[in-house]
């Protein structure tokens, strides 16, 4: 016979998926909306897009899943086709940018 405590062990609460509701309550977080850039600085990112290259050291500010985020690094690729660039295994569009500068 399955005692009374036993068996009722069963019906407890048992969180099966703790990395969903941590990926839940991030997603929570309170959302940034993109900000709007004004023609100068449109044009002073697209001046350094022009001249960045591989292995140059930049630091770039860009908009990314609801949020600006800072990312300080070696430019491993940059894409003019698909309009990217690849900074620490990381691709960063160029219509994120909202700042960005050559270290």
């Amino acid at each position: 016979m399955v005692k009374k405590v036993d068996r009722a062990k069963q019906f407890l609460p048992f969180a099966a998926l703790p990395p969903l509701e941590k990926a839940l309550r991030e997603k929570e977080q309170e959302q940034i909306p993109k900000k709007e850039l004004s023609d100068d600085m449109i044009q002073e990112i697209s001046n350094v897009l022009q001249i960045i290259s591989k292995n140059d050291m930049t630091n770039i500010q860009y908009y990314f899943f609801h949020q600006y985020v800072q990312l300080v690094g070696v430019v491993k690729d940059v894409n003019y086709i698909k309009k990217y660039l690849l900074v620490n295994d990381e691709k960063v569009f160029f219509d994120n940018i909202y700042s960005i500068k050559i270290l």
